[in-house]
């Protein structure tokens, strides 16, 4: 099975403190976004190791394609020096060369990438409602 500490390690910390304990849980997840059609993943590289990823897909929608950005992270050490943004710029280029014409993505209010997506230009669609139902 995949080594997925990095994912684990930025999820399971502040400020997400999601519970990503069982391994093979965590593998099925990660097969779930990566393995379905368009999908597409970028890595964050500094010095040639890697600091964080995306991983979503691309989509065929009536207005145009856009990629929907399922996850977003970067390890501890990358966090807090810009590199989200810088990430962030790279991703948005390498979409504009494969004609994509926006990024869509859910996150939560009150985290840090919450204000990261603010400061680099994504817009709240305050049309938009977010639904769970937890089935017991």
């Amino acid at each position: 099975m995949a080594n997925y500490t990095m994912f684990r390690d930025v999820f399971n910390s502040p400020p997400w403190n999601d519970g990503w304990n069982d391994p093979v849980q965590l593998h099925e997840y990660i097969c779930d976004i990566t393995q379905r059609r368009g999908s597409l993943v970028f890595g964050f590289f500094i010095d040639g190791k890697l600091y964080g990823a995306t991983i979503g897909c691309i989509v065929h929608w009536w207005s145009g394609t856009e990629y929907i950005l399922d996850d977003f992270f970067l390890n501890k050490e990358a966090q807090g020096k810009g590199n989200g943004k810088l990430f962030m710029k790279g991703i948005e280029e390498s979409l504009r060369r494969k004609n994509i014409s926006a990024i869509y993505l859910q996150t939560e209010h009150g985290i840090p990438a919450y204000g990261l997506y603010r400061k680099t230009g994504f817009t709240e669609l305050e049309s938009c409602a977010v639904f769970l139902k937890v089935l017991e």
